[in-house]
């Protein structure tokens, strides 16, 4: 960061710099925008899940199994 004689305050860009060229106040407010809207979207995710969801306790007791009907084939004549 070169300063002419004469000049006051920081320069911040230079000519001979590439890229973006952004003002750190841009960069700041771009920041807090951001983060506004993360916050948003964590309030947002609360409200919106209002049934919790239901997790069943695990048995150490094997739920009984259904018997499957089988079926009767007719016979070939």
């Amino acid at each position: 960061m070169s300063t002419k004689k004469g000049s006051s305050g920081i320069k911040y860009f230079s000519e001979e710099s590439t890229g973006f060229k952004i003002a750190p106040k841009t960069v700041l407010i771009m920041s807090l925008i951001y983060i506004g809207i993360v916050v948003l979207l964590h309030i947002y995710a609360k409200l919106g899940s209002s049934k919790p969801a239901k997790v069943e306790a695990p048995t150490d007791a094997p739920k009984p199994e259904t018997p499957i009907p089988e079926t009767v084939e007719p016979e070939a004549q």
